[in-house]
């Protein structure tokens, strides 16, 4: 017995530890010509330059979320609730959301500084949110009443990518795209903006927290 925790102890530690791998395969991604896969992130699909010098970085910028191609894919919704559209002042709490905690998760991990403006060693972090599938129609009093509770576990499936580029020269040094349910749980949640924005906010900061690794394991 104490034979077996022992295995399961170094299995559950190799699988922790384990570091991306650049593969010898040129990338078929959008905007990834030239670029090389990675295996063993936490991303569906990771992809870098093979002659990239990642050590010549130490900082990360992030461009402002964009947010204008987003698709509201509405299959998981009743027909009665497939009127679900953002705000551009929903867009704007999302971008602000997104850059403040960016930030926050970048100062907290400690493996790279935060540059607000290009230059040696920064690479240019630009994320895109691509797809968004809601479970629950929109709390916003219009397509669900004011009293009406719905519960799911989760909010929705968010598909994004990200291009890594230097900052002062625009070459793309990395690329990734990914496809998550936000705030998924095994048990049923009360689906309302305020559960909806800090499953989003969590989910943003667990990205950019990834992110980090996957650079610094690529050094």
């Amino acid at each position: 017995m104490k034979n077996i925790l022992i295995a399961l102890a170094l299995i559950t530690l190799a699988a922790c530890s384990t570091k991306p791998v650049v593969e010898p395969l040129t990338s078929q991604a959008p905007d990834s010509k030239g670029l090389n896969v990675v295996s063993g992130t936490p991303f569906d699909n990771f992809y870098v330059r093979e002659d990239a010098s990642l050590e010549d970085y130490d900082a990360l910028m992030f461009a402002p979320l964009e947010l204008d191609e987003l698709e509201i894919n509405d299959r998981r919704l009743d027909i009665r609730d497939r009127d679900w559209t953002l705000t551009e002042k929903e867009k704007t709490r999302i971008i602000e959301d997104f850059a403040e905690r960016a930030q926050r998760a970048t100062e907290s991990a400690g493996q790279f500084r935060v540059a607000e403006q290009p230059g040696p060693g920064v690479l240019l972090v630009s994320f895109e949110f691509v797809e968004f599938s809601p479970s629950a129609s929109k709390d916003d009093g219009v397509n669900r009443g004011v009293r009406d509770d719905v519960f799911t576990r989760g909010i929705g499936g968010l598909k994004l990518n990200a291009k890594i580029t230097d900052a002062q020269t625009g070459l793309l040094i990395a690329y990734l795209d990914d496809n998550r349910e936000v705030g998924e749980r095994i048990d049923l949640e009360r689906n309302d903006r305020v559960n909806n924005t800090r499953y989003l906010r969590l989910e943003i900061t667990s990205w950019i927290n990834k992110l980090q690794d996957t650079l610094v394991g690529l050094k």
